[in-house]
């Protein structure tokens, strides 16, 4: 089977809306294959730098095309395998990012709440104060 060289991302649209026409689908077919509506699908081919990898590698797998990688820098600088398994980096990353995001809004509320003139927190309530009336515990 050839193989074809993306050398680059525009180059990925060309190639998908040319493989699925000479397996020739439709877009609502190939959509229903991969279990997404038409209207992504078409989204997808339209721009497919925007989607994710698994979402373009799921078109390519229901095309029946593969992704390959080869080395072009030589083999002094060849790839190294992880050390940590693929999926617990790929966590781990998502964690510190998704962490270092809330961080960020948060000083970003924070700044724009003392840019408004607002308090920082709520005023405190006494804790056994109930609608005026002292708390019956019981």
């Amino acid at each position: 089977m050839p193989s074809f060289p993306l050398l680059d991302v525009e180059q990925l649209r060309g190639m998908i809306v040319s493989a699925r026409k000479a397996a020739d689908l439709s877009q609502a077919q190939l959509a229903a294959r991969i279990g997404m509506s038409q209207q992504n699908y078409a989204a997808l081919e339209l721009h497919p730098e925007r989607s994710s990898f698994a979402r373009v590698h799921a078109v390519l797998a229901a095309l029946g095309l593969g992704v390959s990688l080869e080395n072009r820098i030589g083999p002094a600088l060849a790839v190294a395998q992880p050390a940590v398994p693929v999926s617990a980096a790929r966590v781990r990353q998502g964690k510190a990012t998704r962490r270092q995001s809330l961080e960020k809004s948060a000083e970003t509320r924070a700044a724009s709440t003392k840019a408004a003139g607002k308090r920082d927190k709520p005023a405190e309530v006494p804790g056994n104060v109930l609608k005026g009336r002292p708390r019956e515990d019981w």
